[in-house]
């Protein structure tokens, strides 16, 4: 231990910022503009994210049946870091679900020949009995 280096990831990341990142897979039928804006807006809107540097996207692979995006972002709290990823990847599919775009992570094939989407039918966001349980939480 004496011999190897000790990052203190709190104190860098209060001073710097921590980068934080996740990746989803998206169908090719959709457009990689929208995918980048959709990745950056929710976390744009991820308590502990902030705003500068600005969240940014990568794409990392072009996969034989989907892109993968990576959506990049700063933090300062390290130590909230579990439920900052949380929220993210909440607002990721919120953000795409609002869209009617699919995410296909991390394997999804079907075949469309008019079968329905993955998309969740109905957004819980808006039903009485899921907002008098989540404003408890």
């Amino acid at each position: 231990m004496m011999s190897s280096h000790t990052v203190n990831y709190s104190a860098s990341a209060r001073e710097y910022g921590l980068i934080i990142h996740s990746e989803v897979t998206i169908g090719y039928d959709a457009p990689w503009r929208l995918v980048h804006e959709l990745l950056i807006d929710a976390a744009l809107n991820t308590p502990g994210v902030v705003d500068s540097p600005r969240p940014f996207v990568l794409q990392t692979s072009l996969s034989d049946w989907y892109p993968v995006y990576q959506v990049n972002a700063y933090i300062k709290n390290a130590q909230d870091l579990q439920q900052i990823y949380s929220i993210l990847h909440q607002n990721i599919q919120d953000r795409f679900n609002e869209a009617g775009v699919e995410i296909m992570s991390p394997h999804y094939m079907a075949m469309r020949d008019g079968n329905e989407t993955t998309i969740p039918k109905n957004d819980l966001r808006n039903d009485p009995k899921y907002q008098q349980r989540s404003s408890k939480q």
